[in-house]
């Protein structure tokens, strides 16, 4: 006997079954849910530096910053020097996604992981860091801007700035998505003037 339409009809129309709860339910669980963004109030520093240091994917070269004369100028820090890690994503094999300055203050000379480094600046170009566990490379435009909401925008095309607090905040936008990003603690002289604006 020769299978008819109906009986092909018949076969799809169970085949394309919704699925079952229980299958509902196991879907959900595999699917990771995604954080949702939320304006932000209190501002810690936008990464913990002995963190992202030590992150399983990521190896990085290190020396001490010369170019810094806008951190230099700050007077939140009198003694010291600054030193930079590049970051690289030994996984990618490629060069670095990302650049942290921090600010050592050891009298003992710098070494790499210093219990001294404090965060002055990161450049970050991956997507496997985020600033403030929150916002990174690959958030979309939305979302950057829900999460600056509390704060003065200044929003191009491509660009936006904001100062949050004692950071000053840089992401290039290509796209609807953020493509890169520049975080850095402000000096107290920037954030007084600001603040008397």
């Amino acid at each position: 006997m020769k299978p008819t339409a109906f009986t092909y009809l018949l076969f799809i129309l169970v085949s394309c079954q919704a699925p079952t709860a229980t299958e509902q339910a196991k879907n959900e669980a595999e699917t990771p849910a995604l954080k949702e963004i939320q304006p932000m109030t209190e501002l810690e520093e936008p990464v913990d530096v002995f963190e992202v240091l030590n992150l399983g994917w990521l190896t990085t070269t290190s020396g001490v910053a010369s170019n810094t004369k806008d951190l230099k100028s700050c007077d939140w820090k009198e003694e010291g020097f600054f030193g930079f890690y590049f970051l690289i994503d030994q996984e990618k094999k490629g060069g670095p996604v990302g650049k942290l300055t921090v600010h050592a203050k050891d009298e003992d000379g710098w070494q790499f992981n210093n219990k001294t480094d404090e965060f002055a600046r990161i450049e970050l170009q991956t997507n496997r860091i985020k600033v403030w566990d929150t916002i990174g490379v690959g958030s979309t435009k939305s979302q950057l801007l829900v999460f600056l909401e509390p704060y003065d925008i200044t929003n191009s095309d491509s660009i936006i700035k904001s100062q949050l607090d004692n950071y000053t905040a840089e992401f290039t936008i290509v796209g609807d998505t953020v493509n890169r990003l520049m975080i850095e603690r402000n000096c107290k002289e920037k954030n007084t003037a600001t603040n008397n604006k």
